[in-house]
């Protein structure tokens, strides 16, 4: 029975690993918006990998180098590249995982780390704004939430 619990938990560590990196990455993205990075046009829509019909984007490959690259003193190579690919595929290996195994509903700690990674998200996108109060921050996410439930299908079943 331990046995189980490692191999279920393996693919947990790496999902709030994931969410970390998230987090990290834009927080990064928050702070230095006056260091954007330089796409050609089209960069957004375009992709470099594709795993099981969802793609990698170029811009997320394109923020996973620049974090690379700010974390070390010479210049990225080859094997730097190969290896940020490497990790976005499986992070997004394991993000499929956890979708079609329903891990989010089954697994409190998931969930939980998840919403932490949502929620943070959402305030960084908020905090990236100069003029940005708490006031606003917290309206604006209140409309988030508000225009997420309008949008959801929402079905009341009578609790007996």
């Amino acid at each position: 029975m331990s046995g189980s619990s490692s191999v279920s938990s393996s693919p947990i560590a790496m999902l709030a690993l994931s969410a970390a990196l998230g987090i990290i990455l834009g927080m990064i993205e928050a702070k230095s918006s006056k260091e954007r990075l330089i796409l050609s046009p089209g960069a957004l829509d375009t992709y470099v990998a594709r795993v099981n019909h969802s793609p990698i984007r170029q811009l997320d490959y394109q923020r996973a180098l620049s974090l690379l690259a700010s974390g070390k003193r010479g210049e990225l190579n080859d094997q730097d590249r190969e290896l940020v690919l490497q990790r976005l595929i499986q992070e997004e290996l394991l993000v499929q995982y956890a979708s079609d195994t329903e891990l989010l509903r089954t697994n409190q700690k998931l969930r939980a780390a998840v919403l932490q990674s949502v929620l943070a998200g959402l305030n960084i996108e908020s905090l990236s704004t100069a003029t940005a109060t708490d006031s606003d921050i917290s309206s604006g996410f209140e409309e988030y939430l508000t225009q997420l439930r309008n949008s959801a299908d929402i079905r009341w079943i009578a609790i007996q």
